[in-house]
């Protein structure tokens, strides 16, 4: 939570004291709710070709064989 208030903070300019003690919670939630994320178990969805089931780890490969794994996608 401290970690959220060192971001609102800083973005709005407020002091720790005054977030704490002067802002609704309830307002301080939905500022909250607003804020980006990113949703990390959609990571592997991004690696895989859904219409042909295939996927393939591009981390290990060198730039040849990254290239030729990559043509079975066309």
């Amino acid at each position: 939570m401290y970690g959220l208030c060192g971001q609102l903070c800083h973005h709005f300019g407020w002091t720790l004291d005054y977030l704490l003690e002067e802002v609704d919670y309830a307002f301080l939630q939905r500022m909250l709710i607003d804020a980006p994320s990113y949703d990390y178990d959609k990571d592997e969805d991004v690696k895989k070709d859904t219409k042909k089931g295939k996927s393939f780890d591009y981390s290990e490969l060198s730039q040849e064989s990254f290239l030729s794994q990559l043509e079975q996608y066309k």
